[in-house]
């Protein structure tokens, strides 16, 4: 069976009415000044940086920060001193670590590999590891929780949710069974799950979004994107960005449309028309990156574009994160990006090294910093 990796085939309402779309070519709605490194000798933002290979994104409790490590290990941080309280390992297959995915659930944190690892918060203690009867590779993709169950696609085409505490399957959905689809990335909000689906099929990929009850599995709604000339089919990428009553995908009402990006400078790499754009919403706005590097906010009720902003460092086209302040991007070369949330401005770019960049996607705000994996350790970042 075919794994199709952290590319997505190519390598984040219960008693509501149903949401209603909006298309902006890549990216798709529906309803329901200057800058420093972050890494050198003057800057000072680096809070601390904690040994070993990083690999994936962060998460976080009231007290340490938990990173996933390259060769399939899970470290705990202490967030005050930067300490390393424990480091957890497991033994699924390949030379690194599957998945890049973290989340704590009860008292448990669980890592995404090829399968999903739920260790002991505390102790490091290795609890469980669900292992599905039905479908492969629940932990390749990002994982999702509501602090006590644990969501995760499949490239099987599998939906599952897992009890964090003892890491038992609480149901099972086969979204698109059929050899030749992917379910990924679920992103949590009022009861609902909303997870993207591609089918790889010839000439083009396919797929849309997929709406399903949190507490039972049960399918909702599925809404396909529509055809994206000249290349035919078109398919969710990454993660939907929810905000408000809308969800950024696709429904059968169409509010407002986006275009693919033109109008940029010349020898402005990345292709507009075969474009991957990574959503994230905060502050009444969606924020898109893009394969040329551009980052465009919209105006989520309208899709009026609010700002476009370009750190200048190839294409911004991982999941990104955001708070109420700033849209943080990690770029193809690892360089992390923090723009100002209400206009746009470059804030700072971290990492930014001679040799090219050093830090994963994607960074998790706390606060006053923002914890993220790196090529030379695990680091706790000021904003």
């Amino acid at each position: 069976m075919r794994r199709q990796g952290m590319t997505y085939g190519r390598l984040t309402r219960a008693g509501i009415a149903r949401p209603s779309f909006v298309f902006a070519s890549s990216v798709v709605l529906l309803a329901a000044g200057s800058c420093e490194s972050a890494t050198g000798p003057s800057s000072g933002r680096v809070i601390w940086r904690a040994d070993g290979e990083g690999w994936g994104n962060a998460t976080f409790d009231n007290t340490t920060a938990y990173f996933v490590a390259l060769d399939h290990e899970l470290v705990a941080v202490d967030k005050a001193s930067g300490q390393v309280r424990w480091r957890g390992h497991e033994t699924d297959p390949g030379p690194t670590t599957n998945g890049r995915s973290v989340v704590v659930a009860n008292d448990i944190v669980a890592i995404g590999d090829a399968d999903i690892h739920g260790f002991d918060r505390a102790t490091g203690t290795h609890r469980w590891v669900f292992h599905p009867a039905q479908g492969f590779d629940p932990g390749l993709y990002y994982l999702e929780t509501d602090g006590a169950t644990i969501f995760a696609g499949s490239p099987s085409g599998h939906v599952y949710a897992v009890d964090g505490s003892t890491g038992a399957q609480r149901w099972v959905t086969a979204v698109a069974a059929d050899g030749n689809s992917s379910t990924f990335n679920p992103v949590l909000d009022q009861g609902m799950l909303f997870v993207c689906l591609k089918h790889f099929t010839s000439p083009a990929t396919t797929g849309g979004v997929v709406a399903l009850d949190a507490q039972t599995g049960t399918v909702r709604w599925t809404r396909d994107l529509p055809p994206n000339p000249p290349f035919g089919g078109a398919a969710c990428d990454l993660k939907v960005a929810v905000s408000g009553a809308l969800v950024v995908a696709a429904s059968d009402e169409i509010r407002w449309t986006a275009p693919q990006l033109s109008g940029l400078p010349p020898g402005t790499g990345g292709s507009p028309d075969a474009d991957v754009r990574p959503l994230v919403a905060s502050q009444g706005l969606v924020v898109a990156g893009s394969t040329t590097g551009y980052l465009v906010a919209y105006d989520a009720a309208t899709g009026t574009e609010r700002w476009r902003a370009t750190a200048h460092r190839g294409s911004a086209t991982y999941p990104l994160s955001a708070d109420a302040n700033a849209v943080y991007a990690t770029h193809s070369g690892l360089q992390l990006a923090a723009f100002d949330i209400t206009t746009g401005a470059l804030k700072w770019l971290a990492g930014d090294n001679p040799g090219g960049g050093e830090f994963y996607p994607s960074p998790s705000p706390d606060g006053d910093r923002l914890y993220v994996s790196g090529l030379k350790g695990f680091y706790a970042l000021r904003k």
